[in-house]
């Protein structure tokens, strides 16, 4: 009776090894999945922001352009007795 003590308790400590390693190698799996996408998430956002970075120069050469016929339109004005 003593074998079939040590192959019962052979088998429930199987069940239990295999009942741990399945959840750990579906978490594994899962964190791998999540870190891929992060990186993926981390280059879209640095193409954002040099997106952003190139969109922000445009807009302040234009406003200095704006600015310039702003001045040349007030000075115009002044000129002919407009102001």
């Amino acid at each position: 009776m003593n074998e079939w003590v040590v192959v019962t308790v052979l088998i429930t400590l199987f069940g239990f090894i295999a009942a741990i390693i399945k959840p750990i190698l579906s978490l594994n799996s899962t964190i791998i999945k999540l870190s891929d996408s992060i990186k993926v998430l981390e280059k879209s956002l640095d193409t954002m922001n040099t997106e952003y970075e190139t969109l922000r120069d445009k807009a302040e050469k234009f406003d200095e352009i704006q600015n310039l016929h702003e001045m040349r339109l007030d000075n115009i004005e002044r000129r002919d007795g407009h102001g």
